[in-house]
């Protein structure tokens, strides 16, 4: 669910409301002319905060959830909280041990990313930091860009053979 508030009339910066009828701006613009003084009375911080409490009320019913706010960033599924304030067992939960032989599963992507291609290192153990030092030094190797998702490292690019020499010189079983 997405919240926009627009005040009423022609906006500069977006154009918006310039494909309006010229009359219609006219008289809007004396409506909330006059309005103007009377609408600080209707609309308060506390009535703001009211209607808001009872949109995510009924979010909640219908088995909705926030995922991203503006504000806070995302917003962890299981609890609720910003993900950077979330203290649930979920957060704990992704530091998986690493085992002692690790097996990698590479991929080769390119639907659903603009015709651009990447090569995706998956079926990882879900720790963070080593996700992260892999994803680092994978990105070294290559020269090129990439990102860490869930257990998956996303390397930019066709580097499958760069990438398998990589981790079989480490001692791991490479597998795709």
């Amino acid at each position: 669910m997405r919240i926009n508030a627009v005040e009423p009339g022609v906006s500069p910066a977006t154009n918006l409301g310039h494909d309006a009828n010229p009359i219609l701006r006219f008289i809007a613009g004396i409506v909330v002319a006059v309005l103007a003084g009377h609408v600080k009375f209707l609309t308060t911080p506390e009535r703001a905060a009211q209607v808001i409490t009872i949109m995510l009320k009924a979010m909640a019913d219908r088995g909705s959830r926030i995922v991203y706010a503006t504000g806070i960033g995302r917003v962890c599924p299981t609890c609720g909280w910003p993900e950077q304030d979330c203290h649930c067992s979920s957060k704990f939960a992704r530091s998986q041990p690493l085992p002692g032989n690790v097996v990698a599963k590479l991929r080769l992507e390119t639907k659903g990313r603009g015709g651009k291609t990447v090569t995706v290192v998956y079926d990882l153990p879900n720790n963070a930091e080593f996700l992260k030092s892999l994803a680092t030094e994978l990105k070294k190797a290559c020269g090129t860009g990439g990102t860490i998702a869930e257990d998956t490292v996303e390397i930019q690019g066709d580097y499958r053979n760069r990438i398998r020499q990589l981790l079989m010189s480490k001692g791991w079983t490479v597998k795709g």
